[in-house]
C-alpha cells in the first residue's frame, strides 16, 4: 500500500533505472530507506544531484556530514531543499561560465579588430 501511495504521489518512479541509482546514492550517503518512503521525490533527482545537494547543505550549514545526515534524516524536506539549491547553483555556475566565455570571445574579437585597424593605419602611414 505504501508503495502505491508513493507511485501515486510521484509517478516518475516508474523510470526504474534512474530510481534505483538515486536510491542507492541516498542509502550510500548513510540515509535510511524510510527517508525514501517519506519523501519519494528524492528518487526523481539524478544521483549526482543528491550527493551534490548533501555537500551543498554541508557548506551552507558550515558543518560536517556527521551532523548534516541526521538533520536530513529527521527533516527530509531539508535534503530536498538542498538538492534544489545545488541544482540552482549549478545552473548559475554554468550561466556565469557561458557569460564569461562569451565576454572573452568578444574581447578577443575587439582586440583583433583594433590590431587590424592599427596595422592598416600604420601601413597607410608607411606607404605614403
Amino acid at each position: 500500500k505504501s508503495e502505491m501511495k508513493m507511485l501515486e504521489s510521484v509517478p516518475q518512479l516508474l523510470r526504474l533505472a534512474t530510481v534505483v541509482v538515486a536510491a542507492e546514492r541516498v542509502l550510500a550517503l548513510g540515509l535510511p530507506p524510510a527517508l525514501l518512503r517519506r519523501e519519494p521525490q528524492l528518487l526523481t533527482y539524478p544521483a549526482d544531484c543528491i550527493e551534490g545537494g548533501l555537500n551543498f547543505l554541508i557548506t551552507m550549514m558550515m558543518s560536517t556530514k556527521e551532523l548534516v545526515v541526521p538533520a536530513c534524516r529527521d527533516t527530509p524536506k531539508l535534503l530536498i531543499g538542498a538538492v534544489d539549491g545545488y541544482i540552482q547553483e549549478q545552473f548559475v555556475q554554468r550561466a556565469l561560465s557561458d557569460a564569461s566565455e562569451a565576454t572573452l570571445n568578444t574581447n578577443k574579437r575587439i582586440a583583433a579588430n583594433v590590431a587590424n585597424a592599427y596595422r592598416a593605419v600604420k601601413n597607410v602611414g608607411t606607404n605614403e
